[in-house]
C-alpha cells in the first residue's frame, strides 16, 4: 500500500496458528493488504510468516484472464489450477519439483479469515465521508468515553483530575480495566461495533475479508506440504454474468506453519487498541 493512502487499520482477535496480525486497506476499500506474524524461536522477535493480498475490481474493466497472465508473467506457469478460480505456485528449496497433486491440498485450506477488531468495509462513496458526518461520528464517541469515564469515577475531567491520580495503585488499575470493558462494549475498540451487539464471526454483506490458510489444524498436516516450499495462492472470483469481482494472493510457506507449536493451533489471541 506504500503508493496508495491507508486509510484503514485492524488487528486479529483470533490469530491461530500465528501470534498476530494486522491488516491495512486503501481509502477507497478495493485493496487490502494483511500480514501474519510468528515468532522466531531464536530472538523471539515478530517475522512475518504470511501475507494476504485482496483486491476488489469496482467498475474497471479488468477480466480474470488479465489476471492470471499477469500472474503467470511475475511467477510463472503455475503448478496447479482449478481452472481459473484458483491457481498455485509453488518455489521448493531443493532441486526436485513436487508434484501438482502433492500441493494442491493448500489451497483447500485457504478461506476468508474472520474475527478482526473493526471491519474493512465497502465504501459506497469512494470512502469518503462529509464533514458532517465526522463531527457526528466525533461527537457521538466523545460522548460515549464520557460516559465510560463517569461510570466507573473519573469524571469528565479525563484520567487525571481533582489533584490525584485515581489510575494509580489496585484502586486504579481495577478502574482501568472497567474503563477497558466499558470502551469495548460501546464499540470504541479500533472502530469495531459493540461487543453487547455484534460479535464478527463471517462478517456481513458489506465487510471485505483477507483469505489465509484455516485457523484450525496440526504442525503434522502442514510438514506433508514441506516439499511444496513457498506457496502463492490466487482466489479469483467472477459474478453471475462471468465479470471478474474481486482476487487475493496468499504467500506463505507451509514449512514455517509447521514449525508452530501444536497449541498455536488450538488458542490464539490478538491484541486491541483503542482508536481516539
Amino acid at each position: 500500500l506504500k503508493r496508495q493512502q491507508v486509510h484503514g487499520f485492524a488487528m486479529l482477535n483470533e490469530t491461530r496458528p500465528f501470534e498476530k496480525a494486522n491488516l491495512q486497506w486503501t481509502k477507497d476499500a478495493n485493496h487490502g493488504i494483511a500480514l501474519f506474524f510468528i515468532t522466531n524461536g531464536g530472538s523471539y522477535s515478530k517475522r512475518v510468516a504470511a501475507v494476504s493480498r485482496r483486491l476488489y475490481v469496482g467498475d474497471k474493466k479488468m477480466t480474470s484472464d488479465q489476471v492470471i497472465n499477469g500472474l503467470r508473467k511475475k511467477y510463472g506457469q503455475e503448478l496447479w489450477a482449478n481452472g481459473s478460480q484458483k491457481l498455485l505456485w509453488a518455489f521448493p528449496t531443493g532441486s526436485a519439483k513436487p508434484s501438482p497433486k502433492a500441493c494442491a491440498g493448500l489451497a483447500k485450506l485457504i478461506e476468508p479469515r474472520v474475527g478482526w477488531n473493526r471491519d474493512w468495509a465497502a465504501s459506497s462513496s469512494g470512502g469518503r465521508s462529509s464533514s458532517a458526518q465526522r463531527r457526528a461520528t466525533g461527537s457521538s464517541r466523545m460522548n460515549a468515553y464520557s460516559e465510560c469515564m463517569a461510570q466507573v469515577g473519573m469524571g469528565a475531567g479525563g484520567p487525571v483530575g481533582g489533584g490525584s491520580n485515581p489510575m494509580g495503585g489496585p484502586q486504579g488499575m481495577a478502574k482501568a480495566m472497567e474503563l477497558q470493558r466499558c470502551i469495548k462494549e460501546k464499540g470504541l475498540m479500533s472502530g469495531g461495533k459493540p461487543s453487547s451487539t455484534t460479535t464478527q464471526t463471517k462478517g456481513n454483506s458489506n465487510t471485505r475479508l483477507p483469505m489465509m490458510i484455516k485457523a484450525n489444524g496440526s504442525p503434522s498436516r502442514y510438514a506433508g506440504y514441506k516439499a511444496c516450499g513457498p506457496v502463492v495462492i490466487a482466489n479469483i472470483n467472477k459474478d453471475g454474468k462471468g465479470a471478474l469481482t474481486d482476487m487475493s494472493m496468499v504467500l506463505f510457506d507451509p514449512d514455517w506453519i509447521a514449525h508452530q507449536p501444536a497449541f498455536a493451533f488450538k488458542s490464539g489471541k490478538g491484541g486491541s487498541q483503542i482508536d481516539f
